[in-house]
């Protein structure tokens, strides 16, 4: 018993060490945008009742941020 406990301590940080590589270049190439891409037109309420569309910002550099606090 002792000793497949020591084999999980001594491996387990190479093996989550692995599978977190793996899952960041698949969901990173997977939904990615190319600099190509055009982005799909949005519209956005502010909170001051305005709308914000996507068309403003043409030409600029945007960081959107979302969040959410379920």
């Amino acid at each position: 018993m002792r000793a497949g406990w020591d084999s999980l301590i001594r491996r387990g940080p190479a093996l989550l060490f692995v599978v977190g590589i793996a899952l960041t270049l698949f969901v990173g190439s997977a939904s990615a945008l190319r600099t190509k891409d055009r982005m799909p037109p949005f519209t956005l309420k502010l909170f001051d009742g305005r709308e914000l569309q996507s068309q403003d910002l043409q030409g600029q550099v945007v960081v959107l941020q979302f969040m959410a606090s379920w």
